[in-house]
């Protein structure tokens, strides 16, 4: 059972590489960029695009907030 565990971690992990791949060539190509808001995730999809080689060209940034006045006082949501 743990066997199988690992290899869901692994395949999910393997297609999680892939989007972030597809996502960083997109904005290259299109010569747009990004700048992440997140809460619920910690910081997750930040650290999935940044895995990416490159994405520093478009990756402008992150805000990881998880509590609510946060969120407001610096980012207005």
């Amino acid at each position: 059972v743990l066997g199988r565990i690992i290899m869901a971690g692994f395949v999910m992990q393997k297609e999680l590489d892939e989007l972030s791949g597809r996502v960083i060539r997109l904005l290259k190509k299109k010569t747009m960029t990004v700048t992440a808001v997140e809460s619920c995730t910690g910081g997750m999809i930040s650290s999935l695009l940044t895995d990416i080689p490159g994405a520093s060209e478009v990756f402008k940034g992150s805000f990881v907030t998880y509590s609510d006045e946060t969120k407001q006082r610096f980012v207005g949501v």
